[in-house]
């Protein structure tokens, strides 16, 4: 099973203000900062994709989800928890975010924990940024159609990139 491919233009400065409407909400969590800067680099190229926000550590990433409300949140590990952890707390008061957690070789234990508590995605730390921008749109996606499962989309994430 492979990750669906989308192609990813770059935003231009000619982007029609009808295609804005489209636009996609994320925020982007990890405890370090060149790892937000090397998401926030990959999703800013993107189309239809706009970065509202980062954190560094679950209080400040509960606030800015209350006031941002995105669409999607890229969740890696945050400073004092894992991203299980996180994703529980998160999941909790906000039950139908869209989150896909970038981060560690996982097994398949780990990918049950994180669809336990509400993750809709994951994709490793090494993947490439083009393969970052598809599963954000992937997980943005099965929350609309409503898989039979979150493990489900977990799952289809879960297969390496070609």
């Amino acid at each position: 099973m492979q990750l669906w491919r989308f192609t990813t233009p770059r935003r231009t400065s000619t982007t029609r203000r009808s295609d804005q409407a489209h636009l996609k909400t994320i925020i982007v969590a990890h405890h370090k900062e060149i790892v937000r800067h090397g998401l926030q680099f990959a999703l800013e190229r993107a189309e239809s994709l706009e970065l509202i926000g980062q954190a560094e550590d679950v209080p400040a990433l509960l606030a800015l989800l209350e006031q941002r409300q995105p669409d999607v949140l890229v969740l890696g590990r945050l400073k004092g928890t894992t991203s299980v952890e996180a994703a529980a707390a998160i999941h909790a008061r906000f039950p139908s975010l869209a989150m896909l957690v970038r981060g560690w070789k996982a097994t398949s234990l780990d990918l049950e924990r994180l669809a336990g508590v509400g993750v809709r995605g994951y994709r490793p730390s090494d993947a490439n940024q083009t393969n970052i921008v598809a599963a954000v749109r992937i997980v943005n996606l099965y929350g609309k159609l409503g898989v039979e499962s979150r493990a489900q989309a977990v799952v289809k994430l879960l297969a390496p990139a070609a």
